[in-house]
């Protein structure tokens, strides 16, 4: 979802609902979000995005580890970037449609 339209590998990036990033069995990441909510009106939400990138802890994994210490500076750059962009677009889609796409897209990369 977050990592779509990029050259990277994939094939182990799995979502763990409703906020955990895992690469195979370790956690890569995460998701936090906070409302305010008045009435059925939705005032505002705030996003956090953790993403494990040079260290992690022991139970975790991050991107250095998964390249072997192969990804060059601007592959990460790219990385990253797509990661934002494409987390982006799937919150606008929550904004522009529904919580509930925003779910299905979500719940397509558990595994």
């Amino acid at each position: 979802m977050v990592f779509k339209n990029t050259r990277h590998k994939t094939s182990l990036l799995r979502l763990k609902w409703p906020n955990d990033i895992y690469w195979g069995q370790k956690k890569l990441g995460g998701v936090l979000c906070e409302s305010k909510v008045q009435g059925s009106a939705v005032l505002g939400i705030v996003v956090g995005l953790g993403l494990n990138i040079l260290f992690s802890p022991d139970d975790a994994i991050c991107l250095k580890d998964i390249y072997k210490n192969t990804l060059k500076e601007e592959e990460l750059s790219s990385l990253k970037t797509a990661f934002i962009e494409n987390w982006s677009q799937l919150l606008m889609k929550y904004i522009q449609e529904s919580a509930e796409v925003v779910t299905q897209s979500w719940k397509q990369w558990e595994k």
